[in-house]
């Protein structure tokens, strides 16, 4: 397995880039397994179980007014690898997780899949980049 820090930050830049170019992502990442994305998928959305991906966005910077401050975005990421290499299928682990990081990264620019509007938006966005980064693998 090998994870590519300077292909995901690519990823991230490029995305951020177009949905949010005002603004600066400042971004971290978590990679675990599935017994700690439990604990985080229950702590975090109350659902007892592992998920591939979970993303936030800080809330509540208002300790942060300078103005250089105002055009960041704060978020954080956390990766089961297990799920992602459990639900890969012909992909390799690189690909499947470049495909739910994109995932993860759209999460944060605000879209969802919730309804069925919003997850349409949301997957046609997800082939948009998924395709146009496909140069990254």
């Amino acid at each position: 397995m090998r994870l590519d820090q300077q292909e995901l930050e690519r990823i991230a830049e490029v995305i951020c880039g177009q949905e949010q170019p005002d603004k600066v992502l400042q971004l971290s990442v978590l990679f675990c397994e599935s017994d700690k994305m439990q604990f985080y998928n229950r702590q975090y959305r109350g659902q007892d179980k592992a998920t591939d991906i979970l993303s936030f966005t800080a809330e509540n910077l208002d300790q942060y007014t300078g103005a250089e401050m105002k055009n960041v975005l704060f978020c954080d990421i956390i990766i089961d690898t297990n799920q992602v290499n459990k639900q890969k299928g012909t992909n390799s682990f690189e690909q499947e997780l470049k495909i739910v990081f994109i995932h993860g990264i759209l999460h944060l620019m605000g879209y969802d899949h919730i309804r069925e509007t919003e997850k349409i938006k949301m997957e046609e966005k997800e082939v948009y980049y998924h395709n146009q980064l496909r140069g990254v693998d």
